[in-house]
């Protein structure tokens, strides 16, 4: 091959290598292109997901909330009707028990104005009058004797060990003295209260006594009535249908309540999730579908670009291999060989590579 058509066959040659690696530069920017987009496609999807999760979310706790306030405002109201028919129920089982001991009531009423009237008449003291004194004097049940006993205790023992100890400088012969005079002292008191008010008053007395044993009967009898009454289950004797009728229609609208919380968060769960997610996605849809067609635009470059750069070498190698050897398509070598040329030291392309490879002096002429 003569020099000049040598020269125009490497630059030929040097132009498509050019080109080649300006195909294969332009398919690793593609390709990093496409990896970049993907990446935001696959960030936006997530991004997608975890949003359309909040909201999903956001719209099932608010409905919680709502469905949640509708039942606890109906178990309020069942709380409430309730109570008031609980309130209604103790005022008119009152006024039953009232009822049922105003006999028992008004007989005590006339004891104690008979108690009343025969003292007067008769002249007793009125500290006689009381409770009190019927039971420290003339005892009748065993309360009345214990009670005698703790009041023996205090003023026998306690009130003398109380001043033995208020004493300065105490000593034990003191208490000793105190508590026989103090024992002395409280029996001459008893017998002398009892004696001034029983002997002379016995008979007035002891029908006193007997009218209340009457009325501690009729304590009793009261206090078994209203045992009674709290203990039956009998709700007969009250009005309470109309209360009745509200608490059975509040537990109605507590089950309703319940009921609709129930099929509310179900109908949530299997149709309206579904629906916030769709609606996210469509409204997404038009960023989606750009990434998307972006990552296909780009791939579709990187194929075609790959292509051309994978036909450009195989020409490159179909056309030139042979001829110049593989070793010699490389840039430095075609620069080399070209520079053989163009200043004269080989007047053909053979010759060239033949000094180039044997590295042999000029072979011109």
């Amino acid at each position: 091959m003569e020099k000049q058509e040598s020269i125009t066959y490497i630059r030929q040659l040097m132009g498509k290598q050019e080109k080649l690696q300006s195909l294969n530069r332009a398919v690793r920017e593609t390709s990093e292109a496409l990896d970049k987009s993907q990446r935001a496609l696959e960030t936006y999807k997530v991004r997608i997901s975890e949003e359309s999760a909040q909201l999903v979310k956001k719209q099932r706790e608010s409905l919680e909330t709502r469905l949640e306030k509708s039942v606890q405002a109906a178990a309020h109201r069942v709380e409430q009707a309730e109570k008031k028919r609980a309130q209604e129920k103790e005022k008119q089982k009152k006024s039953h028990i009232a009822d049922e001991t105003k006999e028992y009531r008004e007989q005590i009423r006339q004891y104690r104005e008979q108690i009343k009237s025969d003292m007067k008449s008769d002249g007793v003291p009125f500290y006689c009058s009381s409770k009190l004194w019927f039971s420290l004097f003339m005892p009748a049940y065993l309360t009345d004797y214990l009670l005698i006993a703790i009041s023996w205790l205090f003023t026998a023992i306690a009130l003398p060990l109380l001043i033995y100890m208020l004493i300065p400088d105490h000593r034990l012969w003191q208490f000793y003295i105190l508590f026989p005079l103090f024992v002395v002292i409280s029996i001459v008191l008893y017998v002398q209260i009892a004696g001034n008010t029983r002997k002379k008053h016995r008979e007035i007395l002891g029908r006193c006594r007997e009218k209340m044993n009457l009325i501690h009967d009729l304590k009793k009898r009261i206090k078994k009535t209203e045992k009674q009454i709290h203990k039956s289950d009998d709700e007969s004797p009250y009005e309470l249908k109309e209360l009745d009728e509200k608490v059975r229609q509040a537990r109605r609208d507590l089950e309703t309540a319940r009921s609709n919380q129930a099929d509310g968060l179900k109908e949530f769960e299997q149709h309206t999730r579904f629906d916030i997610i769709e609606e996210f996605r469509v409204r997404s849809r038009e960023k989606l579908d750009e990434l998307t067609d972006g990552i296909s635009q780009l791939t579709r470059e990187k194929n075609l670009t790959m292509e051309m750069a994978s036909e450009l070498q195989l020409e490159i190698v179909e056309e030139y291999e042979e001829k110049l050897g593989a070793g010699n398509l490389n840039e430095s070598r075609l620069r080399e060989l070209l520079a053989l040329l163009e200043e004269g030291r080989a007047d053909t392309l053979e010759k060239a590579i033949h000094v180039l490879n044997t590295g042999e002096g000029p072979a011109a002429g």
